[in-house]
C-alpha cells in the first residue's frame, strides 16, 4: 500500500519519553499501513538504541548516526529516507491525541500549498520522573497531582510512596528533588488510554487570541511562518523538495525550523493552524541558560540569511519590546511607507541594520544599546542625518506609528 505520510522523529536522550511517543502513535485512527515512521537517533548515548529493534503496527525505520548531526542535519536524514507524499515533523518528546494524523492529513484533499500546524493547541504533560528537574516542575507536578484524587493513588502505586507523601509538597518535592534515576508514570496501556492527559497543563506558544484575529489561515498575518515549528508541523514533500532542505549551519537550539518556513513563506505558502491537532510535550530537565544562546547565535544567522523586515522584526519580540501583533503592524507600515516613499531607502535600510544587532549583543551577553556604532555606522553622518530627515518626513504624513515607534526605541538603544 502507498506510504501517504512519513512522520519524522529525531531524538537525542530522550529515553524512554521517545518509546511514548511512539506508543501513542501506535493508536492513531488514520490507517496504520499508511503511515510511515522514521526515528533518527542522533548518535544518542542512553537507551535510544534499543528502539532499533521495535515492532511497531505502522512502517517503522529506525536510522542511528555515528556522530551527532544537530537538529538540521538529523531532519534532512529522516527526510532523505522519507517515501510519504505528506511529511509531519513531530519532537522525540511529543505524545499526541489519536485523532493528530488524521487531522493533519485533511488538510491535503487539494493541491493548495499549505502547510499545517498544531502549535497553538499544545500541552505540556508528565510521563516520568527525571532527575534534575527544577523546583518550578516538580511544584508544577505536585499541583496537579494534589488536584486530581485519582492521581495521588496512581502514584503513590507507581512510585511506592506511602499516600502521605503524594500529599505533602515537602514530602514530595524531598523525594524528587534527592531522585537518582528515571521513572516513568505510566504503562504502555496507560499511554494507550491517554492517562498522560491527566498530568497535563495547556502551553501553547501562541497566544488564544492571535488565531481569533487572523484566523486559522492567518490571513493578513506576515508572521505565519513562525508556525513552522518541527514539534507538530506538516507540509508537502514536493514543497520541501522545490524550497531546499534544512539549513544545517544552525547549530544547537533553534531558527532551523522557522528558517525553512521562511522560505516556504516566501515561496507563496499559506500556513494553516488547526486547534483539532493536538500534541503534549513530555517535561524533561534543560539548561535555559544554553538554550537561550544557541537562540540567540542562531537567530543573528537567520537575520544574516534573510535581512528582510519580516525576519528582523522578530527580534523586537526577543527582547521584550514589541509582540506579535505589534510587530505584525510594524511590516504593515514598513511595506506601505516603501510604496508611498521608494526613494526613502536609509530608514528602511537603518530598521534592518539596527535590529540584526539586538540577538548577536544577547548571544554575546552584551547590553542592547549603542546599536548604531555596533551596527558600524558612527561614522556615517551624513546616513544618518538622511535617516532623520527621511522619519521626519514620514511624521508630518501622520501615519505609520507603529514604524516610527520602533524606530525611536533602535535609535534610543
Amino acid at each position: 500500500m502507498t506510504t501517504e505520510v512519513s512522520i519524522i522523529i529525531i531524538s537525542y536522550n530522550i529515553f524512554p519519553q521517545i518509546k511514548f511517543t511512539l506508543y501513542s502513535l501506535e493508536k492513531q485512527t488514520y490507517p496504520l499501513a499508511k503511515m510511515e515512521v522514521i526515528l533518527v537517533d542522533d548518535c544518542s548515548t542512553d537507551r535510544t538504541f534499543t528502539l532499533r529493534n521495535y515492532t511497531a503496527p505502522f512502517r517503522f525505520k529506525y536510522l542511528r548516526s555515528d556522530t551527532n548531526l544537530g537538529r538540521s542535519g538529523a531532519k534532512n536524514l529522516g527526510l532523505r529516507e522519507a517515501k510519504g507524499e505528506i511529511i509531519i515533523f513531530l519532537d522525540g518528546d511529543v505524545m499526541v491525541d489519536p485523532n493528530f494524523v488524521l487531522n493533519h492529513l485533511r488538510h491535503y484533499q487539494t493541491n493548495d500549498k499549505i502547510a499545517v500546524s498544531g502549535n497553538a493547541s499544545h500541552y505540556s504533560t508528565f510521563s516520568v520522573l527525571c532527575p534534575g528537574f527544577s523546583t518550578d516542575q516538580i511544584k508544577r507536578l505536585h499541583s496537579i497531582i494534589r488536584s486530581k484524587p485519582i492521581l495521588i493513588k496512581h502514584l503513590s502505586n507507581r512510585l511506592y510512596l506511602p499516600y502521605e507523601y503524594i500529599q505533602s509538597l515537602q514530602a514530595f518535592w524531598q523525594y524528587a528533588s534527592k531522585n537518582q534515576r528515571t521513572i516513568t508514570l505510566f504503562t504502555k496501556e496507560q499511554i494507550y488510554a491517554q492517562l498522560f492527559k491527566l498530568l497535563s497543563f495547556p502551553a501553547p506558544y501562541f497566544p488564544p487570541h492571535l488565531i481569533e484575529k487572523y484566523g486559522a489561515q492567518l490571513k493578513r498575518f506576515h508572521l505565519a511562518w513562525t508556525f513552522f515549528i518541527t514539534r507538530n508541523v506538516s507540509v508537502r514533500k514536493s514543497l520541501l523538495e522545490e524550497v531546499g532542505p534544512f539549513n544545517e549551519i544552525f547549530k544547537g537550539w533553534g531558527s532551523e525550523d522557522w528558517e525553512l518556513g521562511y522560505r516556504l513563506y516566501k515561496k507563496g505558502v499559506t500556513f494553516v493552524d488547526d486547534r483539532d491537532i493536538i500534541s503534549y510535550h513530555q517535561e524533561h530537565p534543560f539548561s535555559k541558560e544554553n538554550r537561550r544562546a544557541d537562540q540567540m547565535l542562531n537567530y543573528a544567522k537567520f537575520t544574516t540569511l534573510h535581512p528582510e523586515v519580516e525576519v528582523c522584526a522578530i527580534t523586537l519580540g526577543i527582547l521584550g519590546k514589541r509582540n506579535f501583533f505589534e510587530n505584525n503592524d510594524i511590516i504593515d507600515d514598513y511595506y506601505q511607507i516603501q510604496k508611498e516613499f521608494p526613494e526613502f531607502v536609509h530608514s528602511q535600510n537603518a530598521f534592518i541594520k539596527l535590529t540584526q544587532q539586538i540577538p548577536v549583543l544577547m548571544a554575546e551577553e552584551k547590553p542592547v544599546s549603542k546599536l548604531w556604532q555596533h551596527a558600524g555606522l558612527e561614522r556615517e553622518t551624513e546616513a544618518k542625518k538622511k535617516l532623520l530627515d527621511e522619519l521626519e518626513s514620514i511624521r508630518k504624513t501622520g501615519k505609520y506609528r507603529h514604524f516610527l515607534s520602533a524606530m525611536e526605541l533602535l535609535l534610543s538603544l
